[in-house]
């Protein structure tokens, strides 16, 4: 290992931007589905989003009552151990022994694109 860190320093500011504009996009769809419900009434920016927060909690504790969403805790825990394997125990075991600790990057961004198209 020579100890650079360029590919990462370079992918932050990458993942970040993305980040970023997922939640601006997501903000966006937000505020148009509230508006369309409420053409013909003046909306208040600020009370708006107080009520969408409220409207979001009611939504959370409603979903976090109901016993089927609660039988899907086991398959989400599950998904997300899988996921902790292959990034750690596959990506030491296979792609560093076949590809280098350069290609981890690479394999790992395959794998994800597969694993979408997959669903």
């Amino acid at each position: 290992m020579d100890g650079s860190t360029s590919n990462t320093n370079s992918l932050f500011p990458v993942f970040h931007c993305m980040i970023i504009l997922g939640i601006i996009l997501m903000c966006f769809l937000s505020i148009r589905s509230g508006n369309s419900m409420k053409d013909d009434e003046p909306s208040d920016a600020g009370v708006s989003v107080h009520s969408s927060i409220k409207s979001l909690f009611r939504s959370l504790a409603s979903a976090l009552s109901d016993v089927r969403m609660l039988l899907v805790v086991p398959l989400i825990a599950y998904s997300g151990l899988q996921q902790a394997f292959v990034w750690a125990e596959f990506t030491k075991y296979a792609v560093i022994p076949a590809l280098g600790v350069s290609g981890v990057g690479i394999a790992m961004a395959v794998y994800g694109a597969l694993d979408g198209i997959h669903g």
